[in-house]
């Protein structure tokens, strides 16, 4: 987990709170959004060899933090 954080926190440029500086926000939504795409490829590749994570559970999983 402590992995994921961390290169969530390099990949959208955010201070290790979770703010992202103003002069790098629009960078930083298509990052998110990026992020977003490969947590969702996962899960399905996750939920097609009949491992924990769904894409159900995978998405809700991120809206809960949002």
């Amino acid at each position: 987990m402590q992995k994921l954080k961390m290169w969530l926190k390099m990949s959208l440029q955010t201070t290790s709170d979770g703010w992202i500086p103003n002069e790098v926000w629009n960078a930083a939504q298509g990052s998110n959004r990026a992020a977003y795409a490969q947590w969702i490829e996962v899960a399905r590749a996750s939920e097609a060899s009949d491992e924990d994570m769904t894409v159900r559970r995978a998405g809700s999983s991120v809206a809960g933090r949002c």
